[in-house]
């Protein structure tokens, strides 16, 4: 009977070891789609960008990368920072929520990136 529950002992530590590694593998899945999105949406800006002339994006660009953000989860908001004669450069924020798969934790992070729209002058 000893030997039945330690064996049985010895299984269920094996499965909590089998789950964490799982999840550990799924975590890194995660954080490797929000890292391609966060990329996409850095070169969706830089290459289809528009600045209006108040130093905004414009509303086309907004609502598009907006829609991606969206779709992935994210929360997408931007802030005016600096312009040259042919830039116009924005600071951007991701929000968005990383969860663990099997043991349903969650942690809220934030992407800060630098992009820059050509002002079309």
């Amino acid at each position: 009977m000893k030997i039945i529950i330690e064996n049985s002992v010895y299984v269920i530590i094996m499965v909590l070891i089998c789950l964490v590694g799982i999840d550990f593998i799924l975590m890194n899945i995660s954080i490797s789609h929000v890292n391609e999105i966060e990329q996409y949406i850095e070169d969706y800006i830089e290459i289809y960008g528009e600045a209006n002339a108040d130093g905004t994006l414009s509303d086309n660009t907004f609502a598009a990368v907006r829609s991606i953000a969206g779709d992935n989860g994210m929360k997408f908001e931007y802030e005016y920072e600096s312009e040259t004669e042919k830039y116009v450069y924005y600071t951007i924020y991701l929000r968005y929520t990383l969860r663990s798969k099997v043991f349903r934790l969650g942690k809220s992070s934030t992407y800060n990136g630098i992009v820059r729209v050509e002002t079309g002058r």
